[in-house]
């Protein structure tokens, strides 16, 4: 069972997982041979035993999504995998009251994909905009849980409104629904970054 299951594209780096097993094996037998049988691109970074009542979804307190861009005149081939790259400079301002707005509890359905018309409304405790330098920005995201496609979405509704396609006052209209969010931000920017409990 995993904490929260990512679109297709999307990373992780903090994932959580458990399963039940009458193996014997120790967590740190575990660690050392999931990590030699896994591929090379999943890494299982620290294994415990947990209380034989823990789920990874069920007992989980929040996720967090963060979605990195790099803007500027020149890609970073080393990035590129995990960052989009945008040579446009972003209203940071614009961006940042949009997320504001974004944050609490609210009915998200129209910032899913998912047809699903109930338990729609969740919790956004934390919608970030970061500049970590001149040219890197970074989108936080931190709720009870998403919908299908949120962090996406709401990515690609902050970058409509920092390239100033829209300005900050459709947060509401998409809430009441007078507008649609914009299109899923590209997928490989976007990384589960924690699991809380």
């Amino acid at each position: 069972f995993c904490a929260a299951r990512t679109e297709p594209g999307v990373h992780a780096s903090k994932q959580t997982v458990n399963f039940k097993t009458n193996c014997i094996f120790s967590p740190e037998d575990f660690l050392k041979n999931l990590n030699h049988y896994l591929p090379q691109d999943i890494a299982i970074l620290k294994a415990i035993e947990a209380p034989e009542r823990f789920h990874a979804a069920l007992n989980l307190q929040s996720v967090v999504y963060t979605y990195s861009l790099q803007t500027g005149e020149v890609s970073d081939p080393f990035s590129r995998k995990y960052t989009l790259f945008l040579p446009e400079s972003l209203n940071i301002s614009a961006m940042e009251n949009a997320a504001a707005m974004l944050t609490g509890t609210h009915d998200f359905q129209n910032f899913s994909s998912g047809k699903k018309k109930k338990g729609t409304e969740k919790t956004l405790i934390n919608a970030q905009v970061l500049r970590s330098s001149n040219d890197e920005i970074q989108f936080i995201f931190e709720a009870n849980a998403f919908l299908h496609q949120m962090p996406l979405i709401l990515a690609g509704t902050l970058l409509d409104i920092g390239l100033k396609h829209r300005c900050s006052s459709c947060i509401s209209a998409v809430f009441e629904g007078k507008e649609a969010a914009s299109r899923p931000a590209p997928a490989h920017a976007l990384v589960l970054s924690d699991t809380k409990y």
